[in-house]
């Protein structure tokens, strides 16, 4: 039932399911291809969610490191959303390069708060 939420016309319906599927946590693992699309939704807010849960139930596959990648890059996002990313992807980067990679991308970023969070990471994986 969660999961058909997903692909609901209203974003509010939506990105409640995404929130779900967070709550429930690892045991939502199934539901990761879902939830990677969603990181392409029209809606900016329905693509917050997706990170936040994404970061919840604290999936790591390569998928889920182009999906984050892509929204912190995204400038329809709102600022939290790429700040979220860029704390989602420090979170992978020992182990995924791409991970690091695109924090030190980001250090470029126009979004000061995506950026400055990108460069305070970076300093931190820099000195492990």
């Amino acid at each position: 039932m969660l999961r058909e939420s997903l692909k609901h016309e209203s974003a509010q319906i939506r990105a409640a399911a995404i929130a779900a599927l967070g709550a429930i946590g690892n045991a939502a693992n199934a539901a990761e291809p879902d939830l990677v699309s969603a990181l392409k939704d029209v809606d900016r807010d329905v693509r917050h969610a997706a990170v936040r849960s994404i970061r919840t139930i604290e999936l790591e596959s390569d998928s889920v490191v182009r999906g984050l990648i892509d929204v912190m890059q995204d400038a329809r996002d709102q600022e939290s959303t790429g700040q979220l990313a860029v704390k989602s992807l420090a979170k992978l980067a020992s182990q995924h390069a791409a991970a690091v990679d695109a924090l030190r991308e980001s250090t470029k970023d126009r979004n000061y708060g995506v950026s400055s969070l990108a460069k305070q990471f970076l300093k931190r994986i820099d000195a492990e």
